[in-house]
């Protein structure tokens, strides 16, 4: 907006503005006709400007509050999922049964093989007796080992 040119004409009054040893520092000048009635409409389309401001600041406010609310939201989804899904996949692993005593004895964690029984004689031999005994004690040996790292992943109730 322009202002029209100043004139002595326009000044209604002047009051001296001083600063704390009293020297005028400047003028407070109110004005009359035109150049007053231009700073007026100049003053009113500022505030309205600045009121405009405001409300799409508050507006996009709001809208941030919403979008950080729904990051919010998706979040806790997040966790209760994860909550959830660890919940269940304890319980699967815990409700196999009633608690059993750990075992006790030397757990073997060697090179594990399938076992092949041997043709037994009628009677057995002593040798093939005790075969059959180093067998049965590896294989259960084996079987401590595997009971005992289920116990200690929590997935073997003791």
């Amino acid at each position: 907006m322009d202002l029209a040119p100043l004139n002595l004409a326009d000044i209604q009054q002047a009051v001296p503005i001083v600063d704390m040893s009293g020297r005028p520092v400047g003028f407070f000048v109110t004005l009359t006709n035109q150049n007053n009635k231009n700073i007026k409409a100049a003053v009113t389309a500022i505030n309205e400007n600045i009121e405009a401001t405001a409300a799409a600041q508050a507006a996009a406010d709001a809208a941030q509050d919403s979008a950080i609310a729904a990051q919010a939201d998706a979040i806790a989804g997040l966790a209760a999922a994860a909550a959830a899904q660890a919940t269940a996949n304890n319980a699967v692993a815990k409700g196999v049964g009633p608690n059993w005593d750990a075992p006790t004895g030397t757990a073997d964690r060697g090179g594990f093989t399938t076992y092949t029984a041997p043709t037994i004689s009628n009677p057995p031999t002593q040798a093939e007796v005790q075969a059959l005994a180093d067998a049965l004690q590896a294989n259960s040996r084996a079987l401590k080992a595997v009971i005992d790292d289920l116990i200690l992943n929590g997935a073997f109730p003791v």
